[in-house]
């Protein structure tokens, strides 16, 4: 069975929100960046997630990580640009046959996109 390792970038700075990171917004009760996790965290071929965020935002989103019971997750800090958060996902992932990359600010990521992609 090939396995699927997801990397999230998340290191955005939220610039255009005026100072307020968009990923730990609530949206319907989660925060922002939960609902890509919980949809990768919910597809059984998924086996490893990684998430890239900002430096500064890393104690807050391992706060999220555990209140949520997130299982296949780890976090890494996020570089300054979207390749850089990409690419230090990928360096942290383990063995795996496939890469899904999906924005964290994104949250309408379901199992039929994962297996369009």
């Amino acid at each position: 069975m090939e396995r699927i390792g997801a990397v999230v970038p998340a290191g955005g700075r939220s610039a255009r929100m005026g100072g307020v990171d968009k990923l730990f917004v609530s949206l319907s009760g989660r925060p922002l960046l939960a609902w890509c996790v919980e949809a990768l965290e919910a597809y059984d071929l998924v086996v490893e997630i990684v998430v890239a965020v900002a430096p500064e935002r890393i104690a807050d989103a391992r706060q999220i990580a555990s209140a949520r019971g997130w299982t296949k997750t780890r976090l890494v800090e996020g570089g300054v640009r979207r390749q850089d958060s990409v690419a230090r996902g990928l360096s942290a992932l383990g063995e795996i046959d496939w890469v899904v990359v999906h924005d964290g600010d994104r949250p309408f990521l379901d199992a039929r996109l994962i297996e369009s992609g």
